[in-house]
């Protein structure tokens, strides 16, 4: 069962790196994004708690956060988090919610499999 969880991610990290590959000019990669919000996966399947403020899914999730300064970095974080939110299954977009504001933390778009990310400025 592990086994099968990490291999889905995985594959959802390689997909995530070609699906958002155009839009990187800027630096960002999807392996930076998913590697910052790996670790709050098993809570947004529903399988874990509200992780705490300091935990490393809220250190990784605000990390993110400060370094989508550029209509680039945003454009490619939300194409990131957009494929592994369609990759990894289970997922419960009401807690994303919960979790971001149990780690404190604002994006300036919603995560989604259906998010427009060329809207976002």
């Amino acid at each position: 069962m592990a086994i099968s969880t990490v291999l889905k991610v995985t594959c959802v990290i390689l997909i995530c790196m070609v699906a958002a590959a155009p839009h990187a000019a800027a630096g960002l990669t999807c392996s930076y994004v998913v590697e910052k919000v790996i670790g709050c996966v098993s809570y947004v399947q529903g399988r874990g708690s509200t992780p705490p403020w300091g935990s490393p899914c809220c250190r990784g999730i605000r990390q993110l956060r400060y370094i989508l300064r550029t209509r680039s970095d945003r454009r490619t974080s939300c194409y990131c988090l957009k494929t592994l939110s369609r990759g990894v299954s289970g997922v419960n977009y009401g807690a994303v919610g919960k979790l971001l504001g149990a780690c404190g933390v604002t994006l300036p778009f919603r995560i989604g499999p259906h998010v427009n990310c060329n809207k976002i400025g």
